[in-house]
């Protein structure tokens, strides 16, 4: 069983949830645009509001403590949706909006959480060790869930993984397996080592998603880095994933019991969608090519 429906929607991180540059500047074509087709189909007549906080570019240290959103502020602003409370040319502060929400009787029921693939992006271009990349992100993340949930009305929490860049598009592209390879010593394959980067960085934060029952959206085991057409530029998210990603939210938030334990949601082999418990005896793995 599912909790209450939700009734409001925030996205809260970077180009994952903000990728309306990416898809020729078309809300329709984003994942708001997507999330809001679907929960508009599955939900009415009581369609939750759905309000973006996500900007493109921003790292968990820009979701905690606020950054200029440079790369996509003016064209949501274009497109009639400035970021709530913004104006040009000045700090964003997503948790602070959240928070402004509930005093101005917006309350948000449902926050989704996707932030870290810049912070690893700044790291592989060698301006931070990925140990100190991977602290500081976990550090920032445990604060940006602890400001959330000490809210005057917490929402509930989904966090979404990173999915892993393109594959064909390497050397196109930011070239991040590349610098993977290099940064990382060894002989495996660079997408191996960025399998075991990731299930190393993700699982202690698995771990505090069990304990905090908070739901997963497992991306990394549900958009196949082999499928270009997935991606813009090796690491942003296309059409065919707002959709992708839009269909698994609207999935989880129909059907995730928030009084529940934390669980994993993803696609399943025949393009449906899976969800599985977050289980202790199992080890969170990467068990896709």
């Amino acid at each position: 069983m599912s909790s209450a429906p939700p009734t409001h929607v925030v996205l809260l991180g970077d180009s994952t949830l903000d990728n309306l540059i990416w898809v020729n500047h078309s809300v329709a074509d984003s994942v708001v645009g997507r999330l809001r087709a679907g929960l508009r189909k599955h939900f009415a007549p009581a369609v939750p509001l759905v309000t973006n906080c996500a900007a493109d570019g921003f790292t968990s240290g820009d979701v905690l403590r606020g950054a200029m959103p440079a790369v996509s502020g003016g064209a949501w602003a274009a497109a009639g949706e400035p970021f709530p409370g913004w104006e040009a040319n000045e700090i964003f502060r997503p948790l602070d909006r959240l928070d402004a929400l509930h005093k101005e009787s917006a309350r948000c029921s449902h926050a989704v959480v996707s932030v870290g693939g810049n912070d690893f992006l700044e790291a592989l271009s060698g301006q931070r060790p990925l140990a100190e990349t991977a602290a500081a992100f976990s550090a920032n993340l445990a604060a940006i869930l602890a400001r959330m949930e000490n809210t005057a009305a917490p929402p509930h929490i989904v966090l979404m993984f990173q999915y892993r860049p393109c594959l064909a598009t390497d050397a196109e592209g930011h070239g991040v397996y590349g610098a993977i390879d290099r940064a990382i010593p060894g002989a495996a394959p660079p997408l191996a080592k960025l399998n075991q980067l990731m299930e190393n960085v993700y699982r202690p934060i698995v771990a505090a998603a069990r304990t905090r029952r908070i739901p997963v959206v497992d991306l990394p085991r549900a958009m196949d880095p082999a499928d270009p057409d997935l991606f813009v530029n090796q690491i942003e998210p296309s059409a065919k994933s707002s959709a992708l990603i839009a269909a698994i939210l609207v999935h989880l938030l129909a059907s995730h019991d928030f009084d529940g334990p934390s669980r994993l949601y993803r696609t399943d082999a025949a393009g449906g969608f899976s969800s599985e418990v977050n289980d202790a005896a199992t080890p969170w793995t990467i068990d896709r090519a």
